[in-house]
């Protein structure tokens, strides 16, 4: 079963991190986060396991805030925050814990906020802690997830976040190219011109 949970987790990891709008990333997530429950109970993890039940509640308010298009306020954001911090201080087995906790503060604020640039960031930062805990814990197969995760969110937070922002000036820097080409085209065919009527 354990190995069930973490392929479904690395599965739904690598889809999340390539969906171009907020409310579809933040429903693979919470797939993603049920999955993450499992896993962790299966592991005998409880805080762990608490925080991600916390998440998965989050990421479904956040989803439906965002079809709505709007922005949940700062007291949601304070609310799941602490209910974070207090399901891990309430379940504490080790120092360990602390390291989901941390990840899932920092995506909490991140998939809270519009920017998608801070939103990619912090799905950056947020594996990096879960892919040290599952190591520690030995859930290798996640860990694998987390390296997909990492990478995922570093080619989503390239292409969505600075590629797209290039393209527009790219495709002027290629309208350019194109027009100093045409210029250059018309000057030499009125040379070659010129030169034909000097010949004869």
């Amino acid at each position: 079963m354990q190995i069930g949970f973490q392929i479904a987790t690395t599965i739904m990891t690598l889809f999340a991190m390539f969906q171009s709008t907020k409310w579809k990333m933040m429903l693979v997530f919470t797939i993603n986060n049920i999955m993450l429950v499992a896993m962790y109970f299966s592991f005998g993890r409880i805080a762990s396991a608490c925080v991600c039940i916390v998440a998965a509640l989050r990421t479904i308010i956040y989803m439906i805030f965002a079809l709505k298009k709007l922005k949940p306020n700062i007291f949601i954001l304070i609310f799941f925050e602490l209910a974070f911090v207090m399901s891990t201080v309430l379940t504490w087995q080790d120092a360990f814990d602390l390291l989901p906790m941390f990840g899932l503060l920092i995506s909490g604020y991140a998939s809270w906020q519009n920017n998608q640039w801070i939103l990619r960031i912090g799905y950056v930062l947020d594996p990096l802690l879960f892919l040290a805990f599952n190591s520690i814990i030995g859930a290798w197969i996640a860990v694998v997830a987390e390296i997909i995760a990492l990478i995922s969110s570093t080619i989503s937070l390239i292409y969505y976040c600075v590629w797209e922002q290039q393209e527009p000036i790219l495709k002027k820097l290629n309208l350019l190219k194109l027009f100093k080409n045409k210029k250059s085209d018309e000057t030499n065919t009125f040379i070659e011109d010129v030169n034909t009527k000097k010949s004869e």
